[in-house]
């Protein structure tokens, strides 16, 4: 520890300010409709022409959506329902592929370190994995140990897209989800309204800085080209 304080103080970079961090890994969780993929679109959109996502700042850098979810003509499409480019951020199909089996996360490391991403987002947790068992903790938390590692290796800011839990849980599965990942916001939607949240006392997590007061967003699919998540909106309850 004394080589190291002694060393010159570094900060890792937000490349999403608050939210996400290079380097960390960060849980983003919410029921199927909530428009989690979205704001995930949105993020890579954002972050790789450096422009702010939901007037939250962030740092410029290549950015890559891993997709294990839609396949490529279901993403087509929601690149033309809101207007994106195609050569707004980077698509990795991962239709298929199996992190949890031996080297698979070692394999997905390779294929983005070619990329040089500096934001990766995961679409989604269960699909990337579909062999292991959520609530399972050795599953799930070697899995994200793994994960956790390659955002270090990596140096970009992984979000990794999570479903969420019953009740007021944000995130469902073994209590080794929250444990193994660097933060763990809940996303609520009512009507266009998007509520994303860190609370301890819902299970969220934030060991990168102080804890973020909750962010109220708004879904705006179409209204402006290239914009899917437009500009922040004054705090509302979400039911």
């Amino acid at each position: 520890m004394a080589a190291l304080m002694a060393q010159p103080e570094h900060r890792a970079a937000y490349r999403i300010d608050r939210f996400a961090q290079d380097g960390a890994l960060t849980i983003l969780a919410a029921k199927g409709g909530s428009g989690k993929s979205w704001l995930g679109m949105a993020a890579c959109a954002a972050v790789q022409a450096g422009a702010p996502l939901a007037g939250i700042p962030v740092e410029r850098g290549p950015a890559v959506y891993v997709d294990a979810e839609m396949g490529g003509r279901q993403l087509a499409d929601r690149f033309r329902v809101a207007g994106i480019r195609a050569d707004a951020f980077g698509v990795l199909d991962a239709l298929g592929l199996d992190i949890g089996a031996p080297g698979g996360v070692g394999h997905l490391t390779d294929e983005l370190r070619a990329t040089g991403a500096r934001l990766v987002v995961l679409d989604s947790l269960r699909k990337l994995a579909p062999a292991m068992k959520e609530n399972e903790s050795d599953d799930m938390g070697g899995l994200l140990a793994s994960l956790t590692l390659m955002a270090r290796s990596l140096g970009a800011a992984v979000l990794l897209i999570h479903h969420a839990g019953h009740g007021e849980r944000f995130t469902r599965g073994s209590s080794a989800i929250r444990d193994q990942v660097d933060a763990l916001f809940g996303l609520e939607r009512d009507g266009d309204a998007l509520q994303l949240s860190c609370s301890p006392a819902r299970g969220g997590k934030f060991r990168l800085d102080v804890e973020p007061e909750d962010r109220q967003l708004r879904l705006a699919v179409g209204e402006t080209p290239g914009v899917i998540v437009a500009e922040a909106q004054a705090p509302a309850a979400v039911a």
